[in-house]
């Protein structure tokens, strides 16, 4: 299990910040949270029109 951070920058400003608890199950490894990671931002993050902060 681990909690992923996700920053929005534009600009040099903050704006903004998501975070979310990632779990692999039994037996999943780093490569294996890297990949849920990334399956989030492209589903949940990436193009997505986040309030400013």
């Amino acid at each position: 299990m681990a909690w992923c951070n996700f920053v929005r920058i534009r600009h040099g400003s903050i704006v903004g910040v998501s975070t979310v608890k990632l779990s692999t199950g039994v037996g999943g490894d780093e490569r294996d949270m890297l990949t849920l990671a990334i399956q989030h931002i492209v589903e949940h993050i990436a193009g997505a029109d986040w309030p400013a902060r």
